[in-house]
């Protein structure tokens, strides 16, 4: 192992110009081109459907529709074809190093295909499961530039984790998906390889190759990834170092050095990220072909060129990153952002309850979030799960029970004591402490009226100025909106891709994973605001705070304050500077 190790970082040290020129190209042209690409496609499919974006709301009749479904099959293959295209061109880069890129590219063209080859017929579904299968443990593994932002959603995982059955349950599922991932490692090289075979033939082949040595090959590829890591934080360490220590804060003076410095350490980041993968690659292919390679020293006047070219792409993708955060920060402002405690402040008392809504005040959230379920008898109380048993112990169901059996029902949560209270007390409470609410109305099955009783109990609550009602249920919230517009309502969002799917409520609540900035400019065009949830991570809170969202839903309002607090004090030039390089 240790001799392939060197082999492969030499190969790195020695090509370091040329490798650095295709990998930036390459992944330049698959953010850019591929996302556009896909996204084209996207928007035709959603054309074809005749609905504005794909929700939770629609999906089975989404895909219900023969020519929507045809297309999303078309969509998935190009997905597919562009993921090996990537691949592809790393192990012919690796191959053939210094030889023209045309030959590059005839040779790509041979693989893809082989690639069609590979995954016709019932290996497509191996293929795509192959990609799913991936996407929990992407940090870990090198992955496509087209996937690696995908992730499984936090409210998913994050809910899970509420209970130590959950917790334990998700750290199994993780350990399992590690392990077969390990085991399949070696699928995407063979298939580029190996000539004439299925892909579901290259997942059994990685899995007997892995036999009794996956871990082997794993510490393989974390000591490259460590290497080449610490190469990268002591080069741009050493410059960050330069820039706050020799520049003063507040100083504008040699601006253009200033930048030229940070968007250095930017791309010294972005490079060593890209290298990793490369080096991957290269460690897995080692142990498929020992010959076929070529390997030709470049000419001086190349190796010059080379730097030159570079230089101009490092120039072209920085003032890119530097012009396209200008953009998101220009449009922000995180004095603007309300910082709204998730069922309160739950570090320091139970979920849904009185002494968490006071915790929010004390922690200077702008609002609260709440959740409200019906009971049997039509009554609402503040509580999340309508099965209590994860906080009281208890195989009680709210929607089957009456309500003077679950108010005042005792309730644990990380060492606080609680109880259940009505809507109604919690709103009053809330009015003395002038805290303003968010409140989710949660519907359950067999829940019709829901709406007209809430309606109802609605004339008799104390509502405090600034509170606002939101729901996942489309149909109920609507209702409210149109029977009370003097009120502000919400639809929750759990899942989406494309436009909104109605335009008849007042704000938005999206989950982070279903984001982007072209939402954000869509809703405030329509003059709605858009709130994201729930947002806990510390890097997270930054950029979120620096986005266009009008509200962040966290469990953390005290760090959230923190944070906003910061980026607001530190304004000065060098501060900016970094952040717009995510340096910050």
């Amino acid at each position: 192992m240790i001799i392939k190790l060197l082999a492969v970082l030499h190969d790195i040290y020695k090509h370091f110009i040329i490798y650095s020129l295709r990998t930036t190209f390459l992944q330049l042209t698959l953010t850019i081109g591929g996302s556009y690409l896909l996204s084209w496609l996207f928007r035709g499919i959603l054309i074809s459907s005749g609905y504005p974006g794909l929700s939770l709301d629609n999906i089975f009749s989404f895909l219900a529709n023969p020519v929507t479904f045809l297309l999303l099959i078309i969509y998935l293959i190009i997905l597919a074809l562009l993921v090996f295209m990537e691949f592809s061109f790393l192990v012919e880069m690796l191959r053939y190093k210094e030889t023209p890129i045309e030959l590059g590219f005839k040779r790509i063209k041979t693989d893809f295909k082989q690639f069609l080859f590979s995954i016709s017929g019932r290996h497509l579904l191996s293929f795509l499961a192959y990609l799913l299968l991936t996407i929990p443990v992407l940090r870990f593994f090198f992955s496509s530039a087209l996937i690696e932002r995908l992730y499984i959603p936090t409210f998913i995982t994050g809910e899970l984790q509420k209970t130590s059955l959950g917790q334990v349950g998700l750290m199994l599922a993780y350990i399992l998906i590690f392990y077969i991932n390990a085991r399949f490692i070696y699928t995407l090289p063979l298939t580029i390889i190996q000539k004439e075979t299925h892909f579901t033939e290259n997942l059994k082949t990685s899995w007997r190759m892995t036999s009794g040595r996956s871990f082997l090959t794993l510490s393989g590829l974390a000591i490259i990834s460590g290497v080449i890591s610490f190469v990268a934080f002591i080069t741009s360490g050493l410059l960050l170092g330069i820039v706050y220590l020799v520049f003063p804060k507040d100083s504008s003076q040699l601006w253009f050095l200033q930048v030229s410095l940070l968007s250095l350490v930017w791309f010294i980041v972005f490079i060593a990220s890209l290298l990793i993968k490369l080096a991957s690659v290269s460690y897995l292919i080692l142990d498929l072909e020992q010959h076929d390679v070529v390997d030709i020293e470049p000419s001086p006047k190349r190796k010059k060129s080379r730097w030159v070219r570079l230089l101009f792409l490092n120039c072209f993708i920085a003032l890119g990153a530097f012009l396209y955060n200008i953009n998101i920060l220009s449009s922000s402002n995180p004095k603007e952002v309300d910082i709204i405690a998730h069922r309160g402040f739950v570090d320091m008392a139970v979920e849904n309850s009185l002494e968490g809504l006071k915790a929010s005040k004390k922690a200077k959230a702008d609002m609260v979030e709440i959740d409200v379920l019906m009971t049997k008898d039509q009554k609402f109380v503040v509580v999340h799960d309508d099965y209590l048993q994860r906080l009281s112990g208890e195989s009680t169901i709210i929607s089957q029970s009456k309500a003077k059996d679950i108010i005042g029902k005792r309730l644990r949560q990380n060492g606080h004591i609680s109880q259940i209270v009505s809507l109604k007390t919690f709103l009053e409470k809330a009015t003395k402490l002038k805290m303003p609410l968010l409140i989710e109305l949660k519907t359950t099955k067999n829940q019709k009226n829901y709406g007209t009783a809430f309606l109802k109990e609605l004339r008799s609550l104390p509502l405090n100025p600034g509170s606002k009602i939101m729901s996942l249920d489309l149909p109920l919230i609507e209702s409210i909106e149109k029977h009370r517009p003097d009120i502000e309502t919400g639809h929750v969002i759990t899942f989406q891709f494309g436009d909104f799917a109605s335009t008849k409520v007042d704000f938005y609540a999206i989950e982070e994973f279903s984001y982007s900035n072209h939402l954000a400019k869509l809703a405030h065009k329509r003059k709605k605001e858009l709130y994201i949830w729930t947002i806990n991570d510390q890097d997270d809170l930054k950029t979120y705070l620096q986005s266009s969202v009008d509200g962040i839903i966290t469990d953390y309002p005290n760090k959230a304050r923190r944070k906003q607090k910061h980026l607001i004090e530190n304004q000065d030039y060098l501060s900016v500077i970094s952040r717009l390089f995510d340096l910050d």
